[in-house]
């Protein structure tokens, strides 16, 4: 599955949700009261539903992104001080990154981690 990111739209989904579910249908709503027309009412309840479902889906977003954050850093949190290994056959430090770790290293020169393997 690939990784959701909601950092570059986040809040512009909310910011719709919200103009959708409140604004709008507050301003017809209150258009509606001079006018008497049912149409009026419809239409501002078609937006608050419209906006509702908005926000409803992302927060499911948020939630499935949510879960696989958090299985990623169970994951990093579990292999830590492990030599993981690179295409080009060397090695790399899961701690700091280094990719100078040779096939026989014991430890990282960089950071000092001592790899379990």
């Amino acid at each position: 599955m690939k990784k959701i990111n909601s950092i570059n739209y986040g809040e512009k989904v909310i910011g719709v949700g919200f103009i959708c579910m409140l604004i709008i249908p507050g301003i017809l709503l209150w258009v509606a009261t001079f006018f008497e027309c049912y149409y009026i009412y419809v239409i501002a309840n078609i937006l608050f539903v419209t906006g509702a479902g908005v926000l409803m889906g992302f927060a499911g977003l948020l939630l499935i992104e949510f879960r696989q954050d958090k299985r990623i850093d169970k994951y990093y949190c579990e292999h830590k001080n492990v030599k993981i290994e690179l295409a080009s056959g060397r090695y790399e430090c899961g701690l700091c990154g280094s990719r100078t770790i040779g096939v026989d290293s014991t430890y990282c020169r960089i950071c000092g981690c001592k790899y379990k393997d």
